[in-house]
């Protein structure tokens, strides 16, 4: 699977696990050389645009065991970002922001579903 090449101070993002995808990942979790750990949400697939944010691994698998909706995870980390893509075998470089506007948040209120843990997990397992 292609992955849009990010990077977040001076830092590339790495993919370690896509927990939605259609075409192209829609949803899904990075680390940086340091392994702190980021949500990506690409909230415009037209226009390749992105809402990142970084996440505590506590966080992370709160929202995949539906105990917090994804939206929130975006709305209340300290640090976000925003991204847009022009190609993927390009480095395109994130812009601090200070919030998300509506649209570029994932539905509100809603929840990863039902899923299984095992792949982010095993993912996770160097953390």
């Amino acid at each position: 699977m292609i992955f849009p090449k990010l990077e977040i101070e001076k830092e590339e993002l790495n993919p370690i696990q896509v927990l939605f995808s259609y075409e192209i990942p829609i949803l899904f979790v990075c680390k940086n050389n340091s392994n702190e750990l980021f949500l990506v949400y690409c909230c415009d697939i037209d226009e390749l645009q992105y809402s990142i944010v970084q996440v505590e691994k506590k966080s992370l698998i709160q929202m995949l065991e539906n105990q917090v909706p994804m939206d929130s995870l975006f709305i209340n980390a300290n640090k976000k970002w925003s991204a847009n893509v022009e190609l993927f075998d390009e480095v395109c470089t994130a812009q601090l922001i200070e919030s998300f506007e509506d649209d570029a948040l994932p539905k509100k209120n809603a929840v990863y579903g039902k899923c299984d843990l095992i792949g982010l997990i095993t993912a996770l397992s160097n953390f």
